[in-house]
């Protein structure tokens, strides 16, 4: 299978990136300004521009989902460095590990930063169409990103789900579940929306 064989690429090209980023993954990223808009539940508000060398990509709603045993990050942002800022918010509110990174749909703003989390041990889940819609539109993404961005975009590589989402889906993370769905062609066709069981 030709897709499955660009998913596995991404994969390691990812892999390869987040090991030679290492350390400085965090090292040099300010928190993400973040709102408790229920308990335990964190959302960064994205800012309603294009893509520019200022907001490093940083265009997209964020947010994270803390249980009594883990973490789960919904949407990363739009390059490494945002990814990383989205980090060092979870680490502010938190030191409980990050078990999941939900990508919510293909878009670039809002799965880029998957990179900062690939030392977290998190699986990145998305719909099941998203390995390979990743793979045929990452390469255009980057190079129309490199040049929008420029130096803040640096480190920035995809990361493909490691969990597909066919139909339905829950994510325990410790007396809080989320209710992960997939959808039909809608917004993209790799839609996949997230409930927090807990608070609605």
């Amino acid at each position: 299978d030709p897709s499955a064989g660009l998913a596995v690429r991404w994969a390691a090209s990812a892999a390869g990136a987040a090991f030679l980023l290492g350390a400085a993954t965090t090292a040099d990223a300010a928190a993400l300004a973040v709102s408790e808009v229920a308990p335990g539940v964190f959302v960064h508000t994205g800012r309603h521009e294009e893509f520019t060398a200022e907001n490093a990509g940083g265009i997209a709603n964020l947010g994270f989902v803390i249980g009594a045993r883990s973490v789960a990050v919904i949407d990363s942002g739009g390059s490494r460095r945002e990814g990383a800022e989205l980090l060092e918010a979870i680490r502010a509110q938190t030191d409980l590990p990050i078990s999941h990174v939900v990508d919510t749909h293909v878009h670039p703003d809002h799965l880029l930063g998957n990179i900062a989390f690939s030392d977290t041990g998190a699986v990145i889940v998305g719909h099941a169409r998203l390995g390979d819609r990743l793979a045929e539109a990452g390469p255009y993404y980057l190079a129309n990103l490199r040049t929008l961005i420029g130096p803040s975009f640096a480190g920035t590589e995809p990361v493909p789900p490691t969990q597909g989402v066919q139909d339905t889906a829950v994510i325990d993370l410790g007396d809080r579940e989320l209710e992960l769905r997939a959808w039909p062609t809608a917004h993209t066709d790799t839609d996949l929306t997230v409930l927090d069981r807990k608070t609605g």
